[in-house]
Formats: C-alpha cells, structure tokens, sequence
C-alpha cells in the first residue's frame, strides 16, 4: 500500500490492490470521510468503463456457428420500443409463434383461458354467466383472445 493511503483512492475503485492491500485500504476507508467521497464520485467513472471500450467485431460467421452448434432455428429477430422508456425489447419470431400457436406445450398451461377470463371480468360479466362453458359471452371472449393472437403472429415487422 502507498504509504499515504489516500493515494489508493483510484487503484481501490479500479479492482487494483492487492488482498492485503485491499484491506488496509478498507480499514482506513472506514475511517475517512475524504476517502468514502472520493471513492463515491469514482465509481460511476469506473463502472463507465465497462461500456465505453468498444473491441473488436466477432467474425460474421460465429452466429452461424453458434446456432448450427445449438441446433437453433432463428426464424428472425424482431424488436419493439417501449413507448415508457424508449427501451428496445427483442424477441424471435420463431419462439413467438410457437407460443401464439401452441401455449399449452411451450408453457405447459393455457394463458388464452386466462384472457378469455380476464377479457370477461373487464367487460364486467357477472362470474355466473361467464362460468357457463358454452355462452355465447364466454365464445366471443374466446374468438377475441384468438384474434389477438393472430393479430401478434400476422404484425408486420418493426423498422
């Protein structure tokens, strides 16, 4: 350690002491307002870091080789913005309308049943005339929840 231990301010918040060092350093730390300040102001700075260094570009055939390997099937990857946040969110195609047309097998549950019932409750169907299997309600709960998932399999895809 430096022999004066404000000097390892930056070496401490880079990851770049030594275990002994390490510690000295944290029981001065423990004591020193300056220290805990400093060391404050540099960690966002150094978590910066991880982002800022661009490297090098991975050869274009390593995802053919990745998926090849994985026996994957990417039918094309497809984005959405969050209007929220301004986030772009991914997702494949393929794994999309595998869910839309098959839920039961990819999730092991129905998620469409739970539309159809959260689609009722919203319409304010009283929970006697929904719990009829054969209503006309509960049908036409049933065809909106079907055209909703259509509707996600045929949206054209995002710029």
């Amino acid at each position: 350690m430096a022999a004066d231990p404000h000097a390892n301010v930056a070496p401490y918040a880079l990851d770049a002491l030594d275990a002994d060092e390490e510690r000295e350093f944290e029981e001065h730390l423990a004591s020193c307002e300056a220290c805990r300040e400093e060391l404050a102001s540099l960690r966002e700075a150094t978590a910066a870091l991880a982002y800022g260094a661009v490297g090098p570009a991975p050869p274009p055939e390593l995802k053919e080789r990745i998926l090849a390997e994985a026996n994957i099937e990417v039918g094309g990857v497809e984005y959405l913005i969050d209007a929220r946040d301004g986030r772009p969110y991914f997702y494949d195609i393929n794994a999309l309308s595998n869910f839309v047309a098959d839920p039961v097998n990819v999730l092991g549950f129905d998620p469409w049943r739970s539309l159809v019932d959260y689609l009722l409750e919203r319409a304010g169907v009283p929970k006697q005339d929904a719990l009829k299997p054969e209503s006309t309600i509960r049908r036409a709960a049933r065809e909106t929840a079907a055209a909703l998932a259509s509707a996600v399999i045929s949206a054209p895809a995002l710029p």
